[in-house]
């Protein structure tokens, strides 16, 4: 639970532009992510899938928030989100369009704007 809530109050130090704040909470998420490793079946604590999967994803999605876009390619390179197995109810409680190839936008269509 407190590497998640690291994760967040990363992330919120982001959006307020506190750039040093947030690789602090991802740096006391890290440890945390590694104790505990990738969950299995993509659950871990509260469904959260907090591991050190989770914590890479998230510290690609703050480095392209904060405008890093070579910070995130990097980081790619690292982050295998597979190991991240998706519970098929939860998969059915995303919207469509986030599906991956079964919404609108998977069929090749673009999103107007």
């Amino acid at each position: 639970m407190l590497g998640q809530l690291h994760l967040s109050a990363a992330l919120t130090s982001t959006v307020s532009g506190r750039f040093g704040v947030a690789r602090d909470h991802l740096v006391e998420a890290a440890p945390e992510a590694a104790t505990l490793g990738d969950p299995a079946a993509g659950a871990g604590f509260n469904g959260s899938g907090f591991g050190p999967t989770n914590v890479g994803l998230w510290e690609m999605s703050i480095a392209a928030e904060q405008g890093e876009s070579g910070r995130v390619i990097e980081l790619s390179r690292t982050v295998r989100p597979q190991v991240l197995a998706v519970r098929r109810e939860a998969w059915r409680r995303l919207p469509v369009e986030y599906r991956g190839g079964t919404g609108a936008c998977g069929r090749g269509q673009r999103r107007a704007g």
